[in-house]
């Protein structure tokens, strides 16, 4: 909110009006007046700043901006250097900003806009004239509302005859069309038949006569509204440009009442559009992060975000950790575990058996205070009871999402009860939680003193966008080529985040222990091994029971 007063977007400063703001000067291409109007006042408000703040969205949000209205606007001002911090998460931010996604209340929320324009204006009521004109406006909006539930009725009911839950978008522009239709009518009548690029800030289109002037600005900004639900529309439906789009289909929150279909169309590759947006855009860009490199350096990282060495004059450094690892800290990889397994079946249940077993006995020998991570919601599911039923009673324990008898605990309240140092020894507190606790956590001294990670976090298999990624490397380098260039590297970084949960300061000590047997075994295990922080290794559970015993 803060961040939001200070650039002058909205009352509330909230990141829905920042959104909104962005939604807005999208449309902007071809209207420098409004493109400029629109923008100036945030950039205005930073501009006499010596440091501006700010977070990634909101730099890929400015980017956006610039790159459509030909950098004739923008929320952020211009500056001499750009510092960005966690620089390994650019090309995700990015991937999220450029890309489009429908749900499918979206159509529902730009006719309500309409009709509390038209039908619901106080202005209207008792008027017959006025209920008239009224009426022909919603009308000519309903006629997109039955195709647009008819695209994700179909939709819906092809993931649940596959019982997936999420899979690739077919060609669905024959669905769309009818709603982009009607939408195309829609707009050229609240324009009143006169283009963007005719119409000027006084001549307001179609606007209804009862509107006054903040009215009508809303009436305008609502058209534009509608023209970018189109482009999303559009962009989502159209299979034309497999190689830079991946385009499909998501049930978010399960199944059941709370679940809901997206529709989504990301960028496959947005190396090129941040060499051109971002990189070329300042002076002097500074990128910064624990886990930029992985065991072979920054080329990851690079071809990611689009920095090459011809084009760019590079300066690397690996700066040395503050931090004693080999002192105050133990990597423990056992090999004595049965490989994970991925498909569900006795096999899978026994895995899940051995895991349980050995959190156990690893979360006896720290007395708690310890993040049990996961990588999947099942297997947190699976395993969570096992454990906590060979725990404590009186132990704090505590899961990300609901589990057999476990409900969701918020990431505030997890926090909160780990740094209730008069209950540390009493009543430890231990967290089963998911990847969202691999990264953002900062809990120092004894409050945290054991991190597990079930298994080396791979990316999901599944995942659409993730495939497409791979799919495009072994194409242009050969079939496998993905693994190496992309899937190692993904899974390298997120486990050196995982593992930077443990050791905070100076005086830090604690145990990380990963329970992949694949690290010992695999030839690229050690080298994500080598990729983490220098601490002691051993495969020997009596490692761990002396690392805590000699740190009380």
């Amino acid at each position: 909110p803060l961040l939001g007063r200070c650039l002058g977007i909205g009352r509330t400063g909230q990141i829905a009006d920042v959104a909104h703001l962005a939604a807005q000067l999208a449309q902007c291409r071809g209207q420098a007046g409004h493109a400029q109007r629109v923008g100036a006042h945030g950039a205005a408000q930073a501009a006499g700043a010596d440091v501006v703040v700010a977070n990634h969205a909101l730099l890929l949000i400015d980017a956006k901006i610039r790159a459509a209205t030909e950098g004739i606007a923008g929320v952020l001002p211009k500056v001499d250097a750009l510092i960005c911090d966690e620089g390994h998460r650019i090309a995700e931010v990015a991937t999220e900003t450029l890309g489009e996604e429908l749900t499918e209340t979206r159509y529902g929320r730009l006719q309500r806009g309409l009709e509390r324009l038209t039908t619901k204006h106080q202005a209207v009521k008792g008027d017959a004239d006025r209920e008239g004109e009224a009426e022909k406006w919603m009308a000519r909006v309903e006629v997109g509302a039955t195709p647009y539930a008819e695209l994700f009725r179909t939709i819906k009911q092809r993931l649940e005859e596959a019982r997936e839950t999420q899979q690739l978008l077919a060609d669905e522009r024959t669905l769309a069309q009818p709603v982009l239709d009607a939408v195309a009518k829609l707009t050229f009548a609240m324009r009143a038949g006169v283009s963007a690029q005719e119409s000027s800030e006084h001549q307001q289109l179609g606007a209804p006569e009862w509107l006054d002037g903040a009215e009508r600005e809303r009436w305008v900004r609502l058209a534009r509204q509608f023209d970018t639900f189109a482009t999303a529309l559009q962009t989502v439906s159209d299979p034309s440009n497999p190689d830079e789009w991946c385009r499909y289909a998501e049930i978010e929150n399960g199944r059941g009442d709370r679940a809901r279909l997206l529709l989504q169309c990301k960028p496959i590759d947005v190396s090129e559009y941040l060499n051109r947006a971002l990189w070329r855009a300042y002076p002097t860009v500074v990128l910064t992060s624990a886990t930029l490199a992985d065991a072979d350096g920054f080329g990851h990282l690079k071809n990611q975000i689009g920095l090459n060495d011809e084009a760019f004059d590079i300066a690397e450094l690996i700066v040395g950790s503050p931090f004693d690892y080999q002192r105050n800290s133990l990597l423990y990889v056992p090999d004595d575990l049965p490989l994970p397994v991925n498909q569900p079946g006795p096999e899978q249940e026994r895995y899940f058996t051995a895991l349980a077993d050995r959190m156990s006995s690893l979360l006896r020998a720290s007395g708690g205070r310890a993040f049990c991570l996961f990588t999947s919601a099942r297997a947190l599911r699976k395993v969570l009871p096992i454990v906590a039923e060979s725990l404590p009673r009186h132990w704090r324990i505590m899961s990300q999402i609901a589990a057999d008898g476990y409900q969701a605990t918020t990431r505030r309240v997890v926090i909160d009860e780990f740094k209730d140092a008069a209950r540390l020894d009493s009543q430890p507190p231990v967290l089963f939680g998911l990847k969202t606790y691999f990264e953002g956590v900062d809990l120092q001294g004894r409050a945290l003193e054991l991190v597990i990670a079930d298994k080396v976090p791979f990316p999901t298999a599944g995942d659409p966008l993730f495939r497409a990624k791979c799919d495009k490397i072994d194409r242009a380098k050969g079939e496998g080529a993905s693994f190496s260039e992309l899937v190692l590297p993904e899974a390298t970084t997120s486990l050196k985040q995982a593992v930077g949960r443990l050791v905070r300061t100076k005086t830090d000590r604690g145990v990380c222990a990963v329970l992949d047997a694949r690290l010992a075994q695999r030839s690229y295990g050690r080298k994500i091994v080598r990729a983490l922080p220098p601490m002691r290794r051993s495969q020997r559970m009596g490692d761990v029971v002396a690392m805590f015993k000699g740190g009380r």
